[in-house]
């Protein structure tokens, strides 16, 4: 009778943790370390509904419902436009609609304009532009983080060590953000190396000269940003993970985010990757795909790493609000939790 009233218990909390989530984001007034923050962001996706203009036109709520209804505990909201005045009215939204669903929002620039063309008055501008974010969403709650860059191309000046321009950059940027009132001195940052977010050049952040290092995560990409190759001579070398060799090109890569985790005591995100080749062949069948995710996220549970999934329009269409044949890839993805991720809501709802 008592282990069936326990069980009866446990199932409430459970159905009850979306909820609740939404409420915790949404009344976020005390500041999240960026500690506990990992230990929430659990499986999340990038968006291409503030980036694309067909996409910002077509979004409703009822995409982000969608996503947040099948488990997905964070967004990154890639941005690309360069006047962050224009963003406010489908930016505001978006933000909102994650936040009432019980998803941890993350503000990314995607701008190709400073990473292609790293002029003094790109760079400049593109400082301003974080401020203005800042102090735009200074009262949000502390739950919003924001990405500075999404990813830095290899063929980018910014990727030219050593990464002096990149580390001054980021030094501004943070300091005009930390320095935008409200939330933002104690608001999350994160920050992440060049070269297309190669873990192995986390070491060459200039951490000392950021301000708030105690609000920063470390984005890496470890190159599966748009997924594995079927190509035995590419570091990226996945075909059906039956050979040590496909491990461990993920493994040592992971590895190298984990030891600057540890050198230098701020939490790794994997920021984005992709189940399949989708830009580059498109060539895994769906079975292929779901072996490939068994594989890559049991490595970053391995490590108790978050991850985000690139991207919704791979998944679901925004303007029909229908998922596509690799939905079944996304609920697979979604099977794979750590248990690290229901203990946050669960100890949430009891202390409270």
């Amino acid at each position: 009778m008592q282990k069936n009233i326990i069980l009866d218990f446990v199932i409430l909390l459970l159905i009850g943790c979306t909820t609740l989530n939404a409420s915790i984001y949404n009344n976020s007034e005390h500041a999240i370390t960026p500690k506990e923050m990992i230990k929430h962001m659990g499986v999340g996706v990038d968006a291409t509904w503030s980036e694309v203009p067909n996409k910002i036109a077509y979004y409703t709520t009822e995409a982000t419902v969608a996503f947040a209804q099948k488990g997905f505990r964070h967004i990154r909201l890639r941005v690309a436009e360069d006047n962050a005045s224009k963003m406010w009215d489908y930016l505001d939204k978006e933000i909102q609609d994650a936040l009432d669903n019980g998803m941890i929002p993350i503000i990314a620039n995607q701008s190709a304009t400073f990473e292609d063309d790293p002029t003094p008055e790109h760079q400049a501008a593109w400082v301003n532009w974080w401020e203005e974010v800042a102090q735009h969403y200074k009262d949000a709650p502390y739950a919003l983080m924001f990405d500075l860059e999404i990813e830095i191309a290899a063929r980018s000046p910014l990727s030219k060590e050593p990464i002096t321009q990149l580390n001054q950059a980021y030094k501004e940027a943070i300091h005009a953000i930390r320095h935008a009132g409200g939330h933002n001195d104690k608001r999350i940052i994160i920050i992440s190396a060049h070269k297309r977010s190669d873990p192995t050049k986390l070491d060459m952040l200039d951490i000392a000269s950021f301000e708030g290092n105690g609000y920063l995560i470390g984005e890496f990409h470890e190159g599966y940003a748009s997924g594995p190759s079927k190509d035995p001579d590419s570091p990226h070398y996945y075909n059906d993970g039956s050979t040590e060799r496909e491990l461990k090109l993920i493994e040592d890569r992971v590895k190298a985010a984990v030891a600057w985790r540890e050198k230098t005591g701020i939490p790794v995100w994997e920021g984005a990757w992709m189940p399949g080749n989708y830009n580059k062949g498109n060539d895994y069948t769906i079975a292929e795909q779901k072996k490939f995710v068994s594989d890559f996220v049991k490595i970053l549970n391995k490590y108790n790493i978050p991850h985000a999934v690139n991207a919704t329009k791979k998944f679901y269409d925004v303007e029909t609000h229908q998922w596509n044949e690799r939905e079944e890839v996304v609920d697979h993805i979604l099977s794979i939790k750590p248990f690290i991720n229901f203990i946050p809501p669960l100890f949430i709802i009891l202390s409270n």
